[in-house]
């Protein structure tokens, strides 16, 4: 097309069609027509492609709708009006708007947030830029769902109070909590704050779930002491061949279980490092200082054989009279403990991970 005019009448020409599978071709021809002139289009021209795609749209099914509004959704001149009806459509015609549109303003997605469903809401979440005032309407709206998802939203900015409140949802929602503690922007008080509360309700949950008779000093030794370390050259030395593999394949319980005959305690330490996300620190701990159930729990959360448990026993009982005694106990101990119960412990030690990752010193 080489001018307004040329194209308008095209467009007039095809509104005549009139059956279900002449109007989703007409609407699929108008598109094409509306991206192959959208950068010669004046303001008039582009009001008429809106007034026509939307007429023809708003007269097919859902399934086809969803498929302009994937379409659409990339346009960056795109008619403002048929984009704010396609964002507060089926949600499945306004996810994509919703989600990639830069034709929507921030007004336009705090009223939909004001008005539409939590799937409308979770997908204006997903945006790659969020402005304050829209995050302050998400937090304030949104269910469990959204705020972690726009918490989780590298792209997101948030007012101090949004902070607070989110803060207050991570003591109930683990999901919240993992989303705050990726967050580079967070204030470490506040994530400290975050940490004292989540810690005094996963000591309670952790204790519910020890078989009867289990003390529960092992779940405080494990998430309050202050982690031992191994030799660091040990480490070291340990670290990048570990590393490589366990870039190329995750590692397994035989990897570990090959460390510890060899009586490689570093590589024993790294390897579950590695494997759970742990720090080098807190794992040397659990192997060498605290509890012995300490050392269990990390075996359990991952789900690990007790023939694999019996290994590592080995060496943190290596020098300790009666070792036998000692290990059938904690391997009693080992089959009693909820797989549950060990992960809630685990979920605590990688915040407190993150936390320290995060605090200036």
């Amino acid at each position: 097309m080489s001018n307004t005019r040329e194209y308008l009448q095209e467009l007039q020409a095809l509104e005549g069609e009139t059956s279900g599978e002449k109007r989703r071709e007409l609407l699929h021809r108008v598109t094409d027509l509306f991206f192959a002139t959208q950068q010669s289009q004046d303001v008039p021209a582009t009001a008429v492609f809106g007034d026509v795609m939307e007429r023809v749209a708003y007269e097919l099914e859902i399934e086809a709708r969803t498929l302009f509004a994937r379409r659409m959704s990339v346009a960056e001149r795109a008619p403002h009006g048929l984009m704010l009806r396609l964002a507060k459509d089926h949600i499945s015609v306004a996810r994509p708007v919703l989600e990639r549109s830069l034709v929507l303003t921030d007004d336009d997605l705090i009223h939909i947030v004001r008005q539409e469903s939590q799937d409308h809401m979770q997908a204006i979440a997903a945006r790659a830029r969020l402005a304050r005032p829209i995050t302050t309407a998400l937090v304030q709206k949104g269910n469990e769902r959204v705020i972690s998802r726009v918490t989780a939203n590298p792209g997101a900015e948030f007012s101090q109070d949004s902070l607070a409140q989110i803060a207050e949802q991570a003591r109930f929602s683990q999901d919240i909590l993992d989303a705050l503690a990726s967050r580079r922007d967070l204030p470490p008080d506040l994530m400290a704050e975050v940490k004292r509360n989540v810690a005094t309700r996963l000591k309670t949950e952790f204790r519910s779930g020890m078989p009867p008779g289990a003390a529960g000093q092992e779940l405080d030794a494990l998430i309050e002491q202050t982690a031992g370390s191994l030799d660091l050259s040990k480490l070291q030395a340990a670290d990048a061949e570990l590393v490589e593999q366990h870039s190329r394949k995750p590692l397994s319980e035989q990897h570990l279980v090959r460390l510890a005959r060899e009586g490689n305690r570093a590589g024993v330490v790294r390897c579950l490092a590695l494997m759970t996300g742990l720090d080098d620190p807190s794992v040397s701990f659990c192997m060498t200082r605290a509890e012995i159930s300490s050392l269990g729990i990390i075996c359990k959360a991952q789900g690990f054989a007790n023939s694999t448990y019996l290994a590592l026993l080995d060496i943190r009982l290596a020098n300790i009279q009666n070792s036998a005694i000692v290990s059938a106990r904690a391997v009693r101990q080992y089959n009693d403990l909820s797989r549950t119960a060990a992960e809630r412990a685990m979920r605590f030690l990688k915040v407190r991970k993150s936390v320290s990752t995060k605090t200036p010193h």
